[in-house]
């Protein structure tokens, strides 16, 4: 009696009932994936005759020499199979579909995507089959990792990097089933697509950060990182890129106008100036304001040993308005200092050197006048200044003939700077001329005396 309890078995009915009764071991075995079609139909007739002489009671081992790969995006696979001993038949099946008889190789053609499940087991002459069928699982996988997001980032401010060799690359997002990611490659490009210049392309396995090496990056050229995602089977994804990161290595500029470096003044309520920057435009100036007698900087309330950089108000055009009481006869050093938008600081500072001079030459007023036919030369002795030098002061001369008139002082003539006397030529013919003197310092300091002379032009022949 056979194993199904009714009779004994012809031969070719012993090689039916083993190739029936095999069972499928796959993972996939729930639901029955699509029915691969093997490049040479099955025979109509599954049961070779064999011969059951001798007394073998030993089943075959059948062994897997050749596979596919366990994920492959190829819709061909192949196999080749062995025994351990000369056998009558192998019996194939493909996923949950019926054993059918087959021979080494075999060949699939036509595989859709997804998971597939081939096995094979040898039946002996003897009619003993291997109970424990060779069995390979493998996927077809032809769709390409999905998309994530990149970010590049490095040293600097907002979209811009502050260095020509370094940028880091993150990444997050990408992923890909059922296969899985196999490695990540990246680049530096000069195209928001990835189609531009490259620079630094590389495979980063499964990292999800890198920083890459040899990066020569141009000044004011915007850079992208690119990531493309390859899954075992070795679809790669489309490439995908990063906000792009602007260069820029150059210092902001700034000049300080007012006040004019070397000036005297007599009043300064602000300080201004202008900045600049090609790339990222200017972000800010700071300011800072040494007073020359002790060596303290202003820190906007304040005096104090440190360096204290005051903030001006506005960009490409600064002012600051916050400065100190000034004292007369002092000359203060004041800096200014951009920053750009990138982060990068101006190391040449804009220097301004001034002296504030609030107060007005020490003046005694007009000497004398003496006349002539038609002609007054008003003399008066050399003015003192704190912060002028003699010689550069001038001298202003009211000239009225009416006395006591200059008192409200309108200029007639100016000096030029350092004279002590002044000739007023061409007036008229015995007739009285009255004259104040008044100095001018470098700062636009006035003195105030009413000193007044006079002359009278004798007749003129």
């Amino acid at each position: 009696m056979d194993k199904f309890g009714t009779r004994d078995l012809s031969p070719a009915e012993i090689v039916f009932h083993v190739v029936s009764d095999v069972v499928c071991v796959s993972e996939s075995c729930g639901t029955p994936p699509p029915q691969e079609s093997p490049v040479d139909s099955p025979p109509s007739d599954p049961a070779p005759v064999i011969s059951l002489s001798g007394d073998d009671s030993v089943p075959p081992d059948t062994q897997l020499t050749a596979t596919p790969p366990r994920v492959t995006r190829a819709d061909t696979a192949t196999f080749e199979f062995a025994a351990s001993e000369p056998v009558a038949a192998f019996a194939c099946g493909l996923g949950l579909g019926a054993p059918f008889a087959c021979t080494s190789p075999f060949a699939l053609i036509g595989l859709k995507e997804g998971g597939h499940a081939f096995r094979v087991f040898a039946v002996d002459a003897a009619g003993n089959r291997d109970a424990s069928p060779a069995l390979y699982e493998w996927l077809v996988d032809r769709t390409p990792p999905k998309p994530g997001q990149v970010a590049a980032t490095g040293p600097g401010e907002s979209s811009y990097l502050r260095s020509t060799s370094i940028l880091f690359m993150a990444w997050t997002g990408f992923s890909d089933e059922p296969a899985g990611i196999q490695s990540f490659d990246t680049q530096v490009n000069t195209q928001s697509d990835c189609t531009g210049a490259i620079q630094a392309a590389g495979d980063a396995g499964l990292a999800h950060a890198v920083e890459p090496a040899g990066l020569q990056l141009q000044d004011g050229k915007t850079y992208f990182g690119c990531v493309r995602a390859t899954d075992r089977a070795g679809n790669a994804g489309s490439w995908v890129f990063s906000p792009g990161l602007t260069v820029d290595v150059s210092e902001p500029t700034s000049t300080i106008l007012q006040p004019k470096s070397g000036s005297k003044l007599p009043a300064l309520s602000a300080i201004g100036g202008t900045a600049a920057d090609t790339i990222s435009g200017v972000a800010g100036v700071g300011l800072t304001i040494r007073r020359e007698t002790d060596g303290l900087y202003w820190e906007g309330t304040s005096w104090g040993s440190e360096p204290s950089w005051n903030k001006a108000t506005g960009e490409s055009n600064f002012v600051f308005t916050g400065v100190p009481t000034w004292e007369s006869g002092v000359r203060y050093v004041i800096r200014s200092r951009a920053i750009d938008v990138a982060g990068n600081l101006e190391t040449r500072d804009s220097i301004s050197l001034f002296t504030f001079d609030s107060t007005p030459p020490a003046f005694a007023g007009a000497a004398s006048a003496i006349s002539a036919a038609n002609a007054v030369r008003v003399s008066w002795s050399t003015a003192t200044d704190a912060v002028s030098p003699p010689l550069a002061i001038r001298y202003l001369i009211c000239r009225s003939v009416t006395a006591g008139v200059c008192a409200s002082f309108n200029a007639t003539a100016v000096t030029a700077p350092g004279v002590t006397k002044f000739d007023f030529t061409g007036l008229s013919g015995n007739t009285t001329y009255y004259f104040v003197v008044r100095t001018r310092d470098e700062a636009g300091n006035t003195d105030s005396n009413l000193t007044e002379v006079s002359a009278t032009t004798g007749n003129a022949n």
